[in-house]
């Protein structure tokens, strides 16, 4: 803008220059044209001197002069040659009326002149006036367009960073709330299916118990019917073998009686007796081997017992603890998908009414930044007026010197201009750095009060 209005007052300033030139000329012609003599061409100086009040047809009336010079020296060539004589000079006053005349043709002259450039210079004043405030129109739009760019642009830019920090941030929270509400359905389902398994197991223990007691109960009667059967056989065997024996004996003791004599008799049944004693306790001792060797078929049996109860109660826990592992996946699974269709559906109607409310504020904010481009306006008119009247106080002063009036217009409107668009500059850089402040400060506001 500077560089623009600088090239126009050069256009002004040689335009000026050219105007002077022309009236610098113009009084050159004048004074050649009164040094002249033009009598018998009175006609043509007329129109010649017509032509001098307007500046512009210079060329014109310099034209006409050296026609008029070619015509008065055509005139010389006619003339006879009549050697000059020597003429004294009248010493004549001039009349005063006679100065009269010429001071006000003079006055009329200048005052034409005058005249002129005051109509030349309001003029230019008026297409540099013009020019000026369609200049200053133009670049107020071009700057307010700029700005309500920026200004969009960093709105744009805030509610796009809002709205980025806010989906993360529920997306976050979401999460969160998603895994505690994940890890309390676990634990409540873990202790559940542990509470259920537990009483499966008991149960299933109570019943193994109870088959194995029976089992037990059926093993030890028929150990009990073997143990008591086989003694009963024992018990016959040795009975017979003792009864065999004795009749052996009977028999032998009978032979031994009718062949030895009747004192051998007490001496020979006391050690039959004896004897008889020993085979019985033999026999005993046999009997309660058989017994042990009972019991340790017994607890045999009984160990090979616990150890299948032992198997099939491991195969039964085997399989319980898959059936409450898939049992798990399966209730965690769909807990899992209707908890989460849940909670989507709560944090969709949160972020739908966080997001209507920082749209709320939002749109109070612009409110707020329109407000402050109206004031800005107004300061800009205001701005522009005090402008104007500086300018009006410098046209007042255009009657001065071409030169210093230009120079001192040049100065003091770009000064004026500067200090104007610096202080204009200024005041939307910080208009634009509080509003920024005041909406961050707003939004951690709202922030605090939603999130807590």
């Amino acid at each position: 803008m500077v560089k623009k209005t600088t090239i126009k007052e050069e256009e002004v300033k040689e335009e000026f220059d050219d105007f002077a030139r022309k009236v610098s000329k113009m009084e050159s012609l004048k004074d050649e044209l009164e040094a002249m003599d033009t009598t018998g061409f009175e006609k043509e100086v007329r129109v010649i001197r017509a032509k001098m009040k307007n500046v512009d047809s210079t060329s014109e009336v310099e034209r006409d002069i050296d026609k008029l010079k070619e015509k008065i020296e055509k005139r010389g060539e006619k003339t006879p040659i009549i050697k000059p004589q020597k003429i004294s000079k009248p010493d004549v006053k001039p009349s005063p009326d006679v100065n009269v005349v010429v001071d006000s043709k003079y006055n009329d002259f200048v005052q034409g002149i005058k005249n002129e450039l005051s109509k030349k210079l309001e003029s230019k004043e008026k297409a540099v006036d013009t020019k000026l405030r369609t200049n200053l129109e133009k670049q107020k739009e071009i700057f307010e367009k700029k700005y309500l760019d920026l200004n969009n642009e960093f709105h744009n830019k805030y509610k796009q960073k809002v709205k980025t920090e806010l989906e993360e941030d529920v997306k976050k929270r979401f999460s969160q709330m998603l895994n505690q509400k994940l890890e309390e359905e676990k634990k409540k389902i873990r202790d559940m299916l542990v509470a259920e398994h537990s009483k499966q197991l008991d149960f299933e223990k109570k019943k193994l118990i109870e088959k194995f007691k029976g089992t037990e109960n059926k093993m030890y009667n028929l150990m009990a019917t073997k143990y008591e059967e086989l003694k009963r056989q024992s018990e016959e065997k040795v009975q017979e073998m003792l009864a065999k024996k004795l009749r052996i004996e009977r028999e032998r003791l009978d032979e031994i009686l009718t062949e030895k004599h009747s004192k051998q008799l007490s001496e020979d049944e006391r050690n039959l007796r004896e004897k008889i004693r020993a085979e019985y306790l033999e026999k005993m001792k046999s009997l309660q081997n058989e017994k042990n060797k009972v019991k340790n078929m017994e607890s045999r049996m009984y160990s090979i017992m616990e150890s299948k109860v032992k198997k099939r109660e491991a195969k039964l826990r085997e399989r319980l603890e898959k059936n409450y592992n898939e049992k798990i996946k399966e209730i965690m699974a769909e807990k899992h998908s209707r908890q989460i269709k849940e909670e989507k559906k709560k944090l969709r109607e949160n972020f739908r009414l966080e997001y209507a409310n920082k749209v709320k504020g939002l749109e109070a904010q612009k409110n707020k930044i329109k407000s402050m481009e109206n004031k800005l306006k107004n300061m800009e008119e205001k701005m522009y007026n005090v402008l104007a009247v500086k300018y009006n106080e410098i046209k007042k002063k255009s009657e001065e010197k071409v030169k210093e009036r230009e120079n001192k217009l040049k100065v003091e409107f770009e000064k004026s201009y500067n200090e104007k668009l610096k202080k204009e500059l200024d005041a939307k850089d910080k208009m634009l750095e509080n509003k920024k402040k005041e909406l961050e400060r707003h939004i951690r506001q709202n922030t605090k009060e939603i999130f807590g």
